[in-house]
């Protein structure tokens, strides 16, 4: 969205007119007609979407994650803090009409089984396109589909006892299972506590050689635990391996809401992922996972070293020309089966080395904290970095 008015009549929050009740701690938005869709903001701001002097001149975002069937007449109402008023509406059309669409299954817990699994059915898969940079209908574009079977790709996870029946929130590691293999080709770890997750597949050349799997965490609960208000003042995981404890600072600092992704593009015929594109402050990377490295090794990132990495990051960003999408090069790097050098463009080449040396603990605690995507096992690619997409 781009907002236009008086700087100080739009500044507050923007938020859906159908949202979860706040006494729930539920911070979450809905369609006018069906909790099918969800509607999400980020950056731990519990009141809507906040408009501040520093992005209110810019694109500001919400994510709708479709977890259901209902798709006829839905709508977004949205409404200003400032008015309590509906400000605009927004139309949701399906890209395509069929009922053959390739969507996620989440299967419910078996007796006896603690796992949960997300698996896919449907024969018709979407054209890739990134996320800062879709088909626009205004510009005559449009997402496209191909009739390719959903893949045997499989989401593993522990979940946690439910208490509010709404969606269930990841209580262990995230393993990604292909064709029925034991061992998973990616796994993320570190910081998932408290996440719920979406997932979707794309095709990238409109055939089942490459495949992309988009997963979603998002943070919406606030009931993080009854611990605090029993007296206790740590919060632990169900893990039994778990080593770490939350203590009050991590409490009251997890943010929430909020959510994150990660882009694993699969080479079908080698059974094994190959790319890693994930974000960094509304910019897109894309890593390079080694050839040799059987399983891509993904983490959600919190604590203090991420203060330090940030604003490091941010003091000397490095901005692309406008627009630029880097699925475009990486396309024909695939076809050709190469990756170009970093001296081509030397102030990201040298941006990204001057930051390979944070080290990153297995978890961090302290204040401050936020939820930072990155491949523990890849190497970012220079000509892969997207422009800011809030720019």
């Amino acid at each position: 969205m781009k907002i236009e008015g008086d700087v100080n009549e739009v500044l507050g929050h923007i938020y859906p007119n159908k949202k979860a009740h706040r006494e729930k701690k539920l911070f979450v938005g809905f369609a006018d007609q069906s909790e099918d869709f969800l509607v999400l903001w980020g950056a731990g701001s519990e009141e809507g979407l906040e408009v501040s002097h520093s992005n209110v001149n810019g694109r500001l975002f919400f994510q709708i994650l479709h977890k259901g069937n209902s798709t006829d007449n839905q709508s977004i109402t949205l409404c200003h803090s400032n008015t309590k008023e509906p400000i605009a509406t927004i139309k949701l059309v399906p890209a395509e009409e069929s009922s053959n669409l390739v969507r996620m299954e989440m299967s419910p817990a078996e007796e006896g089984n603690e796992f949960q699994i997300i698996l896919f059915k449907g024969t018709r898969i979407p054209l890739y396109y990134p996320r800062w940079f879709p088909p626009r209908p205004s510009e005559n574009k449009k997402i496209q589909y191909y009739d390719i079977k959903a893949p045997n790709i499989k989401i593993k996870f522990k979940a946690k006892e439910n208490k509010n029946d709404f969606i269930p929130e990841v209580d262990s590691d995230i393993d990604i299972l292909l064709n029925d293999d034991p061992n998973p080709i990616a796994r993320i770890s570190d910081d998932w506590c408290y996440s719920s997750l979406h997932a979707e597949i794309f095709t990238i050349f409109g055939d089942a050689d490459y495949l992309v799997l988009r997963l979603w965490c998002y943070w919406i609960n606030a009931n993080f635990s009854n611990s605090l208000r029993e007296g206790k003042i740590v919060i632990t995981r169900s893990q039994s391996n778990e080593q770490t404890k939350r203590g009050f600072g991590d409490y009251i600092n997890i943010e929430c809401p909020d959510y994150e992704r990660f882009d694993f593009l699969i080479d079908m015929k080698k059974k094994k992922i190959i790319w890693v594109g994930t974000d960094f402050h509304y910019q897109e990377w894309w890593y390079k996972i080694d050839d040799t490295e059987r399983l891509a090794s993904a983490k959600i990132a919190a604590g203090l070293w991420t203060i330090e990495r940030s604003l490091k990051s941010l003091l000397d960003r490095f901005q692309t020309k406008e627009n630029f999408d880097p699925m475009t090069l990486l396309k024909v790097m695939l076809k050709q089966d190469k990756i170009p050098a970093q001296a081509d463009m030397p102030m990201l080449g040298k941006y990204i080395e001057s930051n390979k040396s944070a080290v990153v603990p297995t978890r961090a605690a302290g204040f401050f904290g936020k939820h930072i995507p990155y491949p523990e096992n890849g190497t970012p690619v220079p000509e892969l970095v997207s422009s800011i997409a809030t720019s």
